[in-house]
C-alpha cells in the first residue's frame, strides 16, 4: 500500500504521565576506552547488515550508561525481527542467511564516526600504513564483511558518517534521519531513507497552523544539522504564509535552558514549534516546568512537535495540548507478537535489552512481564520503517542474484561473489549494491511500496515544500565536479611533505563559496610557506633535504575539512579501498611523497573533527590557532599538538581585566560550537566565582536571528560585552547592533572584550566605546615582514588564492585594468600590522622539522640516505629505519629547541600557561557620553581628558600585556616590559606553554601573569 497520507497528527491531552527514571545502579561494566560493554552486537552469516543504533546517552563524546529511551531499543528489535522473518522466508534469499553487526553511537557524532570507521576497518577496506603482515586487516578468511549499513538514528550523526560511507562506497539506509541536507546526491550518493525528509513535515506543520488560524508562534530548535535546516525551511515558508514569530531560540547541550524557558514564558505566543532532539526537548520542557512551578501565572503552551519527539508523554503540567507530526507507517502485527515474547532471560542476543526493559518496568521483580501487555505501550511509528530498511537491502541482493548468478546460488560471502551465468565469478561491489537499492520497487512486508526517488527518498503523496539550498550562482570561480572551489588544494612534493588545513574561503551549507573569509588567513598561510623556505635554505637544519607541502582550504567547514583530511590519508596510501588488488591499488610510493604531519586546522570545531580521524591513522597534527580546551584530552586526541595556549588562559586574562577595572556586570555572546561553548562555560564559571554578574548571554551560529540578539543586547543594562565567537559570527552581530544603533534615538555604544579569534577587527566604531581583546604573546618576525612585502599577484604564483585575496585587500588593483596598481607590497599599506598568529604558524613548521632532525640524529647514518616514499633511512646497523606516525608524535612531544622566531620549544615539567597580550583599540567618546554611562561599569575604563582634543580614551594602551610593566597614561602606551627570557613548553596535553623569569610590576588586583 502506497503512503496515502504522509503524516498523521497526534493529539495528546491525557493525564497519563509515565516517569522516566534511569537505573543509577546499573551493573554494566565500562570498557577501558570509555564505551559501555556490549556496545557492539555481531552475528556473522552469508550476508551481514551493519547497524548504527542509538541506545545510550553521551556526554563530551563518550557513551554514558543511561538509556536514552526505550523506543530506540524497540527500533533495534524491529531490525532483528526483520532479519529473522527474511531468514525463515523461502521466497527471499533462499538458502542464504542474513547476519548483523550493530553498534551503539550513543547519539554522538564522534562515537558514530569511530564505529563507522571500525566497520570499514573490519571489512578490510582500510589498510593501515601498508599491506604488510603487521597491518594486515584482510578479514576474508574469518568474517563476512558488512555489505550495507542501516542508520544512524539522528541526522547529525547520519550526516557525519555519510561522508565516510561515500568514500568507501558503503550503501546506507536510515529509517529516522530527516534532515534536508541529506537530499544532496552530490554529497551523499550512497544514502537512502525509508522516512520522508523534513520538507514534508515542515509543510504538514504549516498546513496545521494555517488550518487552525494561529497568527503567531514561537520556535525552538536544535542547533545542529537536523534542527537548523528544518527551522530555516519552516521560517521561510511561515514568512511566505504570513505567520509571525514571537520568539525563536536554538537549543544545545550548553544552552541556558532556564533563561530560554523564562523568555518563552514571558512571550505572547501560546503555540511553540519544536525541531529538536529528544534530549534538547526534555531539557527545555523540564526548564519550562520549573518556571511554571515557581510562577504565580500558571501558563501552559500548545506544543507542535517534529517526529523526533512527538511521542514524549510527560510534562502535562505545562501543556494545553501536544500535536506532532509522525510518519504515516502501518501497524506491524507480527512484530507485536515477536516483541511481546521478549524478556531479559529470553533475549540474550541484544546486549542492551535488559537495561531497556528495566527502564520500562522500573519495579519488576521476576522480570517476566511482556512489554506489549503494559497499558503504556504503543508500537513505535518508526518500527515499520526500520523493517522496510532491512527488506530494501534484502531485495537489492535478491535482484543482483537473479540477474548475475546461477541457481542454485553458489555464494562466497567473504568477497561477496557468486558463480555467474558464464561460470565466472561475479562480485557485488558497494557501487553495484547502491544501484540495485536505487532501482528497488517492491511491496514490503509492512505493505509499504518501496521506491526511491533521485535523491534517495521514499516516494510520498503530500504537497511539496522543498527546502533548497542555493549557492552563489554568479560566482566567477569555477566549481569542480565535487563542489569544491578550483585550486582548493596546493601541493609541492619534496623529501618531506607537511600537510596544511587552512581557511581561505567561506562556506555555505557545507560547501565552499568564493568569498575570502579575511586577509589574515592568507597571511598565516604565507607564514607557513615562508617557514618552509627558510628551513630549506638553512644548512643547519635538515641539510640536503627539502620540505614540501600539501595545503588544503577547509572553508571553515567541518564536512569539507573531513573530506580533505580523508583525501590526505588516502593519498598517503594509508587507506586501501576494498583490497590490495591492482584495481584499487593506492600505493603512492612510486609517485608521491606521503604527508608526514598536518598543520591545522584553524578553528577549533574543524580541528576537533579531523583530530579523531588523525588519531586513527596516527597522523601528528599541530595547530597554531585552535584553542578549545576539549583538545586537551590526550585520550581522545593523542596526536594533537598546538603552539598556542588553550582557552582557559585567555578566559583568565579576560577575568583579570574585568576585575582590574571593577566592572560588576557584563553580557556574553558566544559561538554555539566546540570553540565557543567550552570557552564560555569556563568564563561563566570563573565569573561566578569572582562575583561578576551576567546580564544577557546568547549563543551565535549561522542560523541565529542576529537582529533579535542585537535588540536584546541594546535593551540590556551592561555596556561591556564579552565575545567568544568566530570572525563570521562577530561580524554578523556587529552588523546587527550597528543597524539597531542607526535606527535608534538612543545612540548607545558598547565596550567589546574579545577572544583572539577576532580581536583585531578594525571597523564598527559607531557602536564602540572601546574594543579590547586577548591575543597570544608572539614576537614580530622581521624576516617574514620583508618576505611578505615582496609578494604581489605576479610574483606569487605558488599560492593559488593570493591574487584573489590581494585584490580584496588592495581595492585599487584590478587584473582587468590598465591603470590598476597590482605591484604594491601589502606591508606598505598604512593599515597593515603583522598578525599575531604568523609567529605561531612558523613555530608549528619548525616543530615538525626539528622532530625530523631529532629522528635522523638518533636513528640514521650520515651522510643521510633518505627514502621519502616510505619515510625510512639507512640506520646505524645498515638496516632501514622507518619513521612511523607514532614515532614522529613522540619526537614532537620531546622537542627542545629555539625556534626561528626566538621561541624556546621544549618538554615541560609543569602545566603553567603562557601569557596573553591584552590589546586595546581606543575609540574616542565625548565627555557627555562618558557622563551618560556613569555607574554602568564604563567610567572606570576612561582616563583623564586628553590635552590634544576634547575626547576620552580607554585607559589600557594600544598593545599592552597586563602587568608586564607600568602604563603611561599620558601617552596611552605601555612602558616596555623587559623580559629576561621567554620559553615555550609543550605540556603533556600537547599545548605550548611559556615561562617568564622576570619579577613583574603587579597591581593589587591582577596578581598573575596572563
Amino acid at each position: 500500500m502506497k503512503f496515502i497520507a504522509l503524516y498523521v497528527l497526534i493529539i495528546s491531552i491525557s493525564n497519563v504521565n509515565p516517569e522516566y527514571s534511569y537505573n543509577e545502579e546499573s551493573d554494566l561494566l565500562m570498557a577501558l576506552d570509555g564505551r559501555i560493554s556490549g556496545m557492539k552486537s555481531r552475528m556473522g552469516k552469508d550476508i551481514v547488515i551493519g547497524g548504527l543504533a542509538q541506545v545510550h546517552e553521551s556526554e563530551n563524546g563518550k557513551c554514558l550508561e543511561t538509556i536514552l529511551q526505550h523506543h530506540n531499543v524497540e527500533d533495534l528489535e524491529a531490525l532483528l525481527y526483520a532479519i529473522d522473518v527474511i531468514n525463515s522466508d523461502p521466497n527471499i534469499l533462499p538458502n542464504l542467511t542474513l547476519g548483523y553487526d550493530i553498534r551503539d553511537t550513543c547519539g554522538s557524532e564522534n562515537v558514530g564516526l569511530d564505529e563507522a570507521i571500525d566497520i570499514i576497518y573490519s571489512n578490510g577496506q582500510i589498510e593501515i600504513e601498508s599491506c604488510s603482515a603487521e597491518f594486515d586487516n584482510d578479514t576474508s578468511l574469518t568474517e563476512t564483511p558488512v555489505s550495507a549499513v542501516i542508520g544512524a538514528i539522528i541526522s547529525p550523526v547520519t550526516i557525519s558518517v555519510a561522508s565516510l560511507f561515500r568514500l568507501f562506497k558503503m550503501p546506507q539506509i536510515s529509517f529516522s534521519s530527516t534532515s534536508p541536507l541529506l537530499n544532496s546526491r552530490e554529497s551523499y550518493p550512497y544514502f537512502f531513507r525509508t522516512i520522508p525528509g523534513d520538507d514534508y513535515q515542515v509543510q504538514a506543520m504549516i498546513d496545521l497552523i494555517l488550518h487552525l488560524k494561529w497568527d503567531h508562534v514561537s520556535t525552538l530548535y536544535s542547533s545542529n544539522r537536523y534542527g537548523q535546516p528544518a527551522i530555516n525551511a519552516f521560517h521561510k515558508l511561515a514568512k511566505e504564509k504570513g505567520i509571525c514569530f514571537d520568539y525563536s531560540e536554538s537549543l544545545e547541550e550548553k544552552s541556558d535552558y532556564h533563561s530560554i524557558a523564562s523568555k518563552l514564558y514571558n512571550s505572547t505566543a501560546n503555540v511553540v514549534v519544536l525541531f529538536a532532539s529528544l534530549t534538547d526537548v526534555r531539557r527545555i520542557l523540564s526548564a519550562v516546568s520549573t518556571v511554571y512551578k515557581n510562577s504565580n501565572n500558571k501558563r501552559r503552551f500548545l506544543w507542535l512537535a517534529s517526529d523526533s519527539w512527538s511521542e514524549v508523554d510527560e510534562y502535562y503540567d505545562i501543556t494545553i495540548g501536544k500535536w506532532g507530526t509522525a510518519p504515516s507507517s502501518p501497524y506491524v502485527e507480527g512484530f507485536n507478537e515477536y516483541y511481546s515474547q521478549l524478556t531479559p532471560s529470553s533475549n540474550r542476543r541484544n546486549p542492551w535489552f535488559e537495561q531497556s526493559y528495566r527502564l520500562f518496568y522500573k519495579n519488576c521483580t521476576n522480570c517476566t512481564e511482556s512489554i506489549t501487555d503494559s497499558a503504556n505501550y504503543i508500537q513505535h511509528s518508526l518500527d515499520a520503517l526500520a523493517i522496510d530498511a532491512v527488506y530494501t537491502i534484502a531485495n537489492a541482493f535478491e535482484a543482483f542474484f537473479k540477474k548475475n548468478c546461477d541457481f542454485p546460488i553458489v555464494w562466497y560471502p567473504q568477497n561477496r561473489s557468486c558463480i555467474s551465468n558464464n561460470s565466472n565469478y561475479n562480485t557485488l561491489t558497494g557501487e553495484n549494491l547502491k544501484d540495485y537499492i536505487q532501482r528497488t520497487n517492491f511491496t514490503s512486508f509492512t505493505q509499504n511500496i518501496i521506491n526511491f526517488d533521485s535523491e534517495g527518498n521514499i516516494e510520498a503523496s503530500i504537497s511539496q515544500a522543498t527546502a533548497k539550498y542555493n549557492y552563489d550562482e554568479e560566482s566567477e570561480l569555477l566549481m569542480t565536479l565535487d563542489g569544491r572551489i578550483s585550486g582548493m588544494k596546493n601541493r609541492i612534493g619534496k623529501d618531506i611533505v607537511i600537510g596544511g588545513l587552512v581557511r581561505v574561503h567561506k562556506s555555505e551549507n557545507g560547501k565552499c563559496v568564493d568569498a575570502i573569509i579575511e586577509h589574515k588567513s592568507v597571511e598565516n598561510l604565507e607564514a607557513l610557506l615562508y617557514a618552509i623556505d627558510v628551513i630549506n635554505s638553512d644548512p643547519n637544519i635538515l641539510p640536503n633535504l627539502t620540505l614540501g607541502y600539501d595545503i588544503r582550504d577547509t572553508c571553515v567547514s567541518e564536512s569539507v575539512a573531513l573530506d580533505e583530511a580523508i583525501d590526505i590519508i588516502y593519498s598517503n596510501g594509508q587507506i586501501e579501498i576494498e583490497s590490495c588488488s591492482a584495481e584499487f591499488d593506492n600505493d603512492t610510493s612510486l609517485t608521491e611523497t606521503p604527508v608526514s604531519a598536518v598543520i591545522g586546522a584553524i578553528i577549533s570545531p574543524v580541528t576537533i573533527s579531523v583530530a579523531s580521524l588523525f588519531r586513527l591513522f596516527k597522523m601528528p597534527q599541530v595547530s597554531f590557532s585552535s584553542t578549545s580546551s576539549i583538545l586537551n584530552n590526550r585520550e581522545f586526541y593523542p596526536y594533537f599538538f598546538r603552539t598556542i595556549p588553550p582557552d582557559n588562559h585567555q578566559v583568565q586574562a579576560m577575568i583579570d581585566l574585568i576585575l582590574h577595572f571593577k566592572w560588576d556586570h557584563v553580557s556574553t555572546l558566544y559561538s554555539s560550537n566546540r570553540y565557543g561553548q567550552p570557552a564560555i562555560d569556563a568564563f561563566h564559571k570563573l565569573a561566578k566565582e569572582k562575583g561578576i554578574c551576567l546580564d544577557i548571554s546568547e549563543s551565535l551560529d549561522e542560523k541565529s536571528d542576529y537582529d533579535s540578539v542585537a535588540s536584546k543586547l541594546y535593551n540590556s543594562t551592561a555596556n561591556v560585552v564579552v565575545l567568544f565567537a568566530s570572525l563570521t559570527e562577530v561580524e554578523k552581530i556587529l552588523d546587527a547592533v550597528s543597524t539597531v544603533y542607526n535606527n535608534s534615538n538612543d545612540k548607545r555604544r558598547f565596550l567589546w572584550l574579545a577572544s583572539d579569534s577576532w580581536s583585531e577587527i578594525d571597523n564598527y566604531h559607531d557602536i564602540t566605546i572601546g574594543k579590547w581583546g586577548t591575543a597570544p604573546s608572539s614576537p614580530v618576525v622581521d624576516g617574514f615582514n620583508e618576505y611578505y612585502s615582496l609578494l604581489t599577484p605576479s610574483s606569487n604564483r605558488r599560492n593559488p588564492w593570493f591574487a584573489q585575496f590581494y585584490q580584496i585587500y588592495n581595492q585599487n588593483c584590478s587584473n582587468n585594468s590598465t591603470t590598476g596598481n597590482c605591484s604594491t607590497g601589502i606591508t606598505q599599506n598604512a593599515s597593515y600590522s603583522q598578525d599575531s598568529f604568523d609567529a605561531l604558524a612558523i613555530d608549528a613548521v619548525y616543530t615538525i622539522a626539528n622532530a625530523f632532525e631529532a629522528f635522523f640524529k638518533e636513528n640514521c647514518d650520515f651522510p643521510l640516505v633518505w627514502y621519502p616514499q616510505n619515510r625510512s633511512c639507512i640506520g646505524n646497523n645498515s638496516n632501514n629505519t622507518i619513521l612511523t606516525g607514532e614515532k614522529l608524535k613522540d619526537y614532537i612531544q620531546r622537542t627542545n629547541f629555539t625556534s626561528f622566531t626566538k621561541t624556546i620549544v621544549s618538554s615541560p615539567n609543569s602545566a603553567t600557561g603562557p601569557p596573553r597580550s591584552i590589546m586595546s583599540f581606543p575609540i574616542p567618546i565625548s565627555v557627555e557620553e562618558q557622563d551618560k554611562h556613569h555607574g554602568t561599569g564604563i567610567k572606570s575604563a576612561i582616563v583623564a581628558k586628553s590635552e590634544k582634543h576634547d575626547l576620552q580614551e580607554p585607559a589600557l594602551p594600544a598593545t599592552s600585556r597586563l602587568n608586564d610593566g607600568d602604563i603611561n597614561n599620558d601617552t596611552g602606551s605601555p612602558v616596555a616590559p623587559q623580559l629576561e627570557e621567554t620559553e615555550y613548553l609543550l605540556s603533556s596535553e600537547g599545548s605550548i606553554q611559556r615561562e617568564q623569569h622576570k619579577k613583574h610590576a603587579l597591581t593589587p588586583i591582577a596578581k598573575k601573569v596572563v
